[in-house]
Formats: C-alpha cells, sequence, structure tokens
C-alpha cells in the first residue's frame, strides 16, 4: 500500500492545498474563504483537512475554508497540526462529527479546549463516537477532564495524557456506551472505576500505567471485566512490570478474551501462558515481546493462534532484519511498525553487539532515524525507534561510521 502510486484524489488535493492562497479569497479577520463554486463530497472534505494537518498546512487563517457551508466534515483528523483554540471552535465545532482525532495537536490548543470546544455543539455532545485525545496538553491550573456530556461515545483513547487522572478516569467510565478505552501512561492511581463499565468495556489499553498505588491482586481482580476482548498491559523492558504474572494465575477471568497483550512483563513462563490460553479456547493473540516465554513446542503447534511476536523474531530477525524494512516504512499502518520495532528491541536487549551490527551492516539504521525524525509518523512508533537509538547507541556506534547525534 505505502509503494503504491497516489490516487488522482490525493494528486488533485495536493495541488489545491499548495495553492489555497492564490484560489481563496481572505476574510476581513484573515482566514480563508473558498470560491462559492467550490463543493466536496463530505469524504473528500474529510481527506483534504486530514493531508492539510499531515502537511503542515493546517493553520488558524488555512482553516477558515471550514467555516464555509460548502464544505462538511464528520470525521475530523488533526494529528500534531499547531491551531489555536479559538480557530479550533470557529471552524470545526458546527460542524457534524462523529470522529475526532487531535493526537499530539500543538499546546496551543489543550484538552480543555478541546472537550469545550466539541460541547458547545449539541449535535456532537450527542453523536460523537470516537474521540483520540493522544498525547494533548493539559494546563496544570485545569482540574479534570469531564467526558460525560459525550452520550454515544464508544472510543476513547487518552494516550499520554500525563495528567489524566483517576479522577479523571472515573468520569469516563459513566459514559454508557463506552466499549473502547485507552489510558496508558497516564497517571491514573486507581483504576476501580473500570467496574462501572464492566458489562460493556471490549477493549482496554492500560500499558505502562507507573503510578498504580494497587496491589497486582486488586488490579487483576478489577480487570475481571468479562465482556472484553482486548486487553493490552504490555510494558517497556526496562520497567518490567509483574502484573501480567499475577493475571496468567486466574483460571476464572477474562472468558471471552480473544487477544492479550503482555509484552516486556516479567516472570512470564511459557507454562502459564500455554494454561492461561488453553482454558480460552477463542483467543487468537497473545503478545509475548520482550518475555522470556513463546519458545515451546505448542507455540509452534497450536493452531489459529497468532502469536506472531516470538515466532517472527525467532526465524526471521536473527539471520536478517531486511525483512522488516517494508513495515518499518510503513508509515500508513503504525500497527505494523510498532510490531516490527518491538521485536527489534526484543532481539538487541537479547544479545545487541550481533544484532546491532548487523542492523548497521544492511543499512537499517537511517530507518529507525526516519521514523523518529518524520512528523507525521505514529507517537509510540516514534518514541519506540528513539528508545531503540537510545538504549542501544554505544553498540550502534561500534559499527557505524557517521554519528549517531
Amino acid at each position: 500500500e505505502e509503494a503504491s502510486p497516489y490516487s488522482l484524489v490525493n494528486i488533485c488535493l495536493s495541488v489545491l492545498i499548495a495553492n489555497l492562497e492564490k484560489l481563496c479569497a481572505e476574510s476581513p479577520d484573515g482566514t480563508l474563504c473558498p470560491p462559492k463554486h467550490w463543493s466536496f463530497p463530505q469524504r473528500v472534505a474529510d481527506q483534504l483537512l486530514e493531508m492539510m494537518a499531515q502537511q503542515g498546512k493546517l493553520t488558524d487563517k488555512t482553516a477558515g475554508i471550514f467555516q464555509s457551508t460548502q464544505i462538511n466534515l464528520k470525521l475530523l483528523n488533526i494529528q500534531k497540526a499547531k491551531i489555536s483554540a479559538a480557530a479550533f471552535i470557529k471552524a470545526f465545532c458546527y460542524h457534524k462529527l462523529i470522529e475526532v482525532d487531535v493526537t499530539a495537536v500543538h499546546f496551543d490548543l489543550s484538552a480543555p479546549e478541546i472537550i469545550h470546544g466539541l460541547c458547545s455543539s449539541s449535535w456532537i455532545k450527542q453523536n460523537l463516537r470516537c474521540l483520540l485525545l493522544d498525547s494533548a496538553n493539559v494546563p496544570q491550573t485545569s482540574r479534570y477532564l469531564s467526558f460525560d456530556q459525550f452520550t454515544a461515545l464508544h472510543t476513547l483513547s487518552v494516550f499520554s495524557v500525563f495528567s489524566f487522572s483517576s479522577e479523571d478516569l472515573a468520569s469516563a467510565c459513566q459514559l454508557r456506551r463506552l466499549e473502547n478505552l485507552d489510558i496508558s501512561n497516564t497517571r491514573v492511581t486507581d483504576i476501580s472505576a473500570l467496574l462501572v463499565c464492566k458489562d460493556r468495556l471490549k477493549s482496554l489499553k492500560m500499558h505502562y500505567l507507573k503510578y498504580l498505588t494497587m496491589t497486582k491482586p486488586q488490579v487483576v481482580a478489577i480487570i475481571e471485566l468479562k465482556c472484553l476482548l482486548h486487553l493490552d498491559i504490555s510494558d517497556h523492558r526496562q520497567v518490567g512490570s509483574d502484573l501480567a504474572f499475577h493475571l496468567l494465575q486466574e483460571s476464572d477471568i477474562l472468558p471471552n478474551i480473544v487477544s492479550l497483550d503482555i509484552s516486556g512483563s516479567s516472570y512470564i513462563t511459557d507454562e502459564a501462558v500455554e494454561q492461561f490460553i488453553q482454558q480460552r479456547p477463542a483467543m487468537e493473540f497473545v503478545g509475548l515481546l520482550a518475555t522470556e516465554a513463546g519458545y515451546s513446542e505448542f507455540f509452534t503447534t497450536k493452531q489459529g493462534l497468532k502469536d506472531l511476536a516470538i515466532k517472527s523474531c525467532a526465524a526471521i530477525v536473527v539471520r536478517s532484519f531486511r525483512a522488516f524494512f517494508p513495515l518499518l516504512g510503513n508509515f500508513a499502518q503504525p500497527e505494523v511498525q510498532l510490531w516490527a520495532l518491538w521485536a527489534m528491541y526484543h532481539v538487541f536487549s537479547n544479545n545487541p553487539s550481533k544484532y546491532c551490527k548487523m542492523l548497521v551492516e544492511e543499512g537499517g539504521v537511517q530507518l529507525l532515524w526516519d521514523i523518529q525524525g518524520n512528523g507525521q509518523a505514529d507517537l509510540q512508533a516514534q518514541q519506540m525507534a528513539g528508545s531503540i537509538l537510545g538504549d542501544f547507541r554505544t553498540h550502534f556506534s561500534n559499527y557505524q561510521t557517521l554519528p549517531l547525534c
């Protein structure tokens, strides 16, 4: 997909974006106003906005074109955009939005301002289904984030919203339609509020909750969410949480689980994982990167279990990294990049001298720099690429002719 030619729509939109100021008039307030004859299908309008944000062309001035009734948005994707709160509200909050992705927007637009703006529309409050606030800024003067006005919200992600607290979690869990939740890398200390939505939550990501004050058995008891299909409690190898160890000892929790990611966890054994899977025949995936499990015969013979994590590391990466290069370059699918980066980190950790040398000799180090330095790359992928380059810098320097800084 990444290697496919650009579509005609993409080419046309790129030309339009490059010439916006020539094609549009300037309003008295300094914003751009589109020609009256402009008319976009709704999907193309969504794509135009996303491309403007990706290309760094979305500003307070250019956002003015979305104030026109000629352009109707449904999916708002402005990742990493630099835009003020006033421009955000004026340009976007009157549209009938059902999905909003404001991942890593510039700190000029804070999470409380985003929520306030969206709540200014009664239609959005009643119909917004997905809100992605990953890495959004929350000023120290803000009290807590309130989500209870979004009555139709079923997906909420606050990954790396560092001030997101247990009080914020309690507010989120009051959402009657909430099914998918990501609270990873936040300041949550107590997850007891999850019990409120135990009968509806289907997907939960809560890796790297370094401020949890609850005991591991208490956390496992809370995770007894009978509708849960997908659970991610993976962790960075250097953190080494033992939460997954306690979870695997339980035989009567998570009866419907389909995928479980416990990558980076400590004290994980083949026996414990095998027993957990055998008690849950519907399981299709278990993430075991950077653990000591996944090498037994069980994982190579069990039909249907997509345990790509360790099998691919053992079968491919130890011989060559070249099979991973297309995955590292796939910016259109960040989950693919993340999987490849996790696998590489795992093998580097096991034998850094051997595998750092191999990556340098195969010319793959530049791909890590490309991910880390690409402003449009997924934030987690950037951080993981940075971890590899930083944690194994000494080993790379032994073989790399160019400086790694």
